[in-house]
């Protein structure tokens, strides 16, 4: 485990794939995508990363008050809005909200360790 502090905006990945898909892989010696996302609208410090957990952090810091504010307002609208929040498909919903407060910043979002707009913390 690491302790790291999580900046604003900042989205956190996952590899999560059953036990045979992930040793199918393996054995072709190739690398799976992220298939799972979480966003992170506030800052978080001290905070204790397992290692299948992969962090991105924005490289130009969400600074203002209005982008933070803004960060919250459309987490609260995306999951509280059932036509524009999808429980199975949180890269389409992460993808949303990065976009929304700053336009094309990503297009796909499980291709965000090739980012130039995030880099792995972790």
């Amino acid at each position: 485990m690491k302790t790291v502090d999580i900046k604003a905006g900042s989205v956190f990945a996952y590899k999560n794939y059953n036990i045979f898909k992930k040793l199918l892989y393996k054995l072709l010696n190739k690398s799976l995508k992220y298939n799972e996302f979480d966003f992170c609208p506030v800052p978080i410090c001290d905070l204790e990363i397992d290692g299948d957990i992969d962090v991105f952090e924005p490289i130009k810091n969400y600074s203002s008050k209005e982008e933070i504010k803004a960060m919250k307002e459309y987490m609260d609208f995306f999951f509280s809005v059932s036509e524009y929040y999808n429980t199975s498909d949180s890269a389409t919903n992460v993808c949303k909200i990065i976009n929304t407060i700053r336009p094309n910043t990503i297009e796909d979002i499980t291709e965000i360790a090739n980012s130039k707009f995030y880099k792995k913390i972790v």
